[in-house]
């Protein structure tokens, strides 16, 4: 019996911080990860030229660890406009894409200030706004090609 006990007390850590992973998108995903047998390297260039071909523009890159930044692209939800960007993330055998938003200049009934600068990392949740934005991302996931698995 103190065997099982101290077993489950040294196990539950490992699944308290384990992430989610889903082949559908589910409540809480931010990211996608794209499996292939790739190198890293030819990883990025594939996300990159697949970014281009997808009428998107390349903000920054960092070629040194693999990483890319989409130019915006408006995204309409349920009364609200985002402007959202991809960041895509190379490495050996996966493609890393997350969908990054921020707010659009709107109309403001109370005199505070919005953040419309900084973009944010929105977890799926079943609103037409995420909906679209994991449309937009997963879109551009199929069209790379590979195994597509949502995650946290």
């Amino acid at each position: 019996m103190k065997k099982i006990i101290l077993l489950f007390t040294i196990a539950l850590p490992l699944f308290a911080f384990s992430q989610k992973q889903d082949s559908i998108p589910f409540v809480g995903a931010t990211k996608i990860i794209i499996k292939n047998d790739k190198s890293a390297e030819d990883n990025y260039q594939l996300a990159a030229k697949t970014l281009l071909d997808q009428n998107y523009t390349i903000e920054k890159s960092d070629k040194e660890f693999h990483q890319l930044y989409s130019g915006s692209v408006k995204v309409f939800g349920e009364g609200t406009t985002r402007w959202v960007s991809l960041y895509v993330l190379s490495r050996d055998g996966s493609i890393t894409i997350v969908g990054r938003a921020k707010r659009s200049e709107q109309l403001q009934l109370i005199n505070v200030p919005q953040d419309t600068d900084n973009f944010e990392i929105l977890p799926y949740k079943k609103s037409l706004l995420m909906k679209n934005i994991f449309a937009q991302t997963t879109n551009y996931a199929k069209s790379i090609g590979g195994k597509i698995i949502y995650s946290e």
